[in-house]
C-alpha cells in the first residue's frame, strides 16, 4: 500500500524477456487481466525497477474501476498478469555529463512517470537539479511520500519538492489549492 487508495506493484519479468522489457524513465506498461470473466486492459506508468529486479507500477483505486479495484483489493504476490513491453515517448534520456535543471508538475497518481524520471536524472546526472511541484488533496494522499523524502534527503542540494495541497491548509498560502495555470505561471 502507498496510500489508503493506492498500491505499488512489482512485476517480475521472466529472464528470456529482459531485453524486450527494458524501459526508459517515464514509459508505461500495458497490462491485461481476466477479472470476473472480463478481459480488462489498462496502462500504468513505470516508476522504478528494471527487468532484472522487477518493474514497479502504482495503481490508484478509481470509483467503479474494474482493474484498480482488483489491484487494490484482490491481487496478491504470486498472481499473474499479462503485460506488453514498455511503451511511450514521455521520457528523458539522462546523460552522465549533462548539467540541466528539470522542472516537473504532477498531481495525485500522475507522479509515477515523473518519479521514474526524477530518480534516473538524480542518479545519472550528478550536476543536474530537479524541481518538483506535486499536488494532492492532503498529506495522507501523497503517493510515494516516504520515497520522495528519502530522495530529498539523499540529493538535498539538487532536489526541491513543493507539496501543493487542496484540502489541507499550509502556512505558505501559495502551497494551498490546486496546481492551475496561475500557479504554473508564478513558478
Amino acid at each position: 500500500p502507498e496510500t489508503a487508495d493506492a498500491v505499488a506493484i512489482r512485476l517480475e519479468v521472466p529472464k528470456p524477456l529482459w531485453e524486450i522489457f527494458r524501459a526508459r524513465p517515464g514509459q508505461h506498461l500495458p497490462l491485461r487481466s481476466f477479472i470476473d470473466g472480463q478481459d480488462v486492459r489498462r496502462t500504468y506508468s513505470i516508476f522504478a525497477g528494471s527487468p532484472e529486479t522487477g518493474l514497479c507500477i502504482a495503481v490508484k483505486r478509481q470509483p467503479h474501476g474494474v482493474f484498480s479495484t482488483y489491484a487494490n483489493t484482490v491481487l496478491k504476490p504470486g498472481d499473474f498478469i499479462d503485460a506488453l513491453p514498455p511503451a511511450g515517448h514521455f521520457t528523458v534520456s539522462p546523460a552522465p555529463d549533462a548539467r540541466r535543471t528539470y522542472v516537473a508538475f504532477a498531481a495525485g497518481s500522475g507522479i509515477t512517470p515523473i518519479l521514474g524520471m526524477l530518480q534516473s536524472v538524480l542518479t545519472i546526472e550528478q550536476e543536474s537539479r530537479f524541481l518538483l511541484f506535486y499536488g494532492n488533496r492532503s498529506t495522507a494522499n501523497i503517493m510515494f511520500r516516504d520515497t520522495l523524502e528519502a530522495l530529498k534527503n539523499r540529493f538535498m542540494a539538487r532536489l526541491s519538492i513543493a507539496h501543493i495541497l487542496s484540502r489541507e491548509r499550509q502556512e505558505v498560502a501559495w502551497l494551498n489549492g490546486r496546481i492551475d495555470r496561475e500557479k504554473v505561471l508564478q513558478v
